[in-house]
């Protein structure tokens, strides 16, 4: 039994490494790259989050984006994906309530993580260095470890962060892929959001 979501991209990875993971607009991604550039990004982060830490990322929809999100996982942290789209004073809402020291961010996020009023470390790892050894945080990771903190869309006025667990992702992977019938051949066309939790399943 897997104990968090990143052992699905390893088996992945070692059963079919040529295998396309991604295709977005700016261009496509094998499992075994995805697996290889993710941890490229949680080697760099490791020495400045611990286990268990939050990540924010600011970033489009991009391939960078999903390696950014592998990445904290593969760091044994957990993410919080915001929208570059958000009005900015919602973006400063989320931040204020989060405890999160990094933000990773991709060329267009930069300035927009500075107006956010984030006062942490802001990373650019579009193109990280290639690390030199392997990340390690994700061995000790388990299931009832926070994955992801996602964000309601604030009702309220104020929006309210839920955690969501690895077990929670698994559970819903195992069963929609059965009840689907989802096979290594199917292809998913996604079209929300990446801090969406549909996006997230798919």
């Amino acid at each position: 039994m897997n104990n968090n979501i990143i052992q699905y991209l390893e088996h992945t990875a070692s059963r079919l490494p040529n295998k396309t993971a991604f295709i977005g607009e700016d261009g496509s991604v094998t499992f075994s790259d995805l697996r290889s550039r993710s941890m490229d990004v949680a080697a760099v982060i490791s020495g400045r989050v611990s286990p268990g830490e939050s990540v924010l990322v600011l970033s489009g929809k991009s391939i960078t984006t999903i390696t950014y999100l592998l990445g904290i996982l593969y760091a044994g942290c957990y993410y919080i994906n915001l929208d570059s789209e958000l009005p900015t004073e919602r973006l400063s809402n989320i931040i204020s309530r989060v405890d999160a020291k990094l933000m990773l961010v991709d060329d267009s996020g930069g300035n927009l993580a500075k107006s956010s009023g984030f006062h942490g470390e802001i990373l650019n790892l579009s193109a990280p260095p290639a690390r030199s050894s392997d990340p390690v945080g994700w061995h000790s990771t388990v299931d009832t470890d926070p994955m992801y903190v996602i964000f309601t869309s604030g009702s309220t006025g104020v929006p309210k962060g839920v955690v969501t667990p690895h077990r929670a992702v698994m559970d819903y992977i195992e069963a929609f892929s059965g009840a689907a019938q989802i096979s290594e051949d199917d292809v998913f066309g996604n079209q929300a959001p990446l801090d969406y939790v549909a996006a997230i399943r798919d």
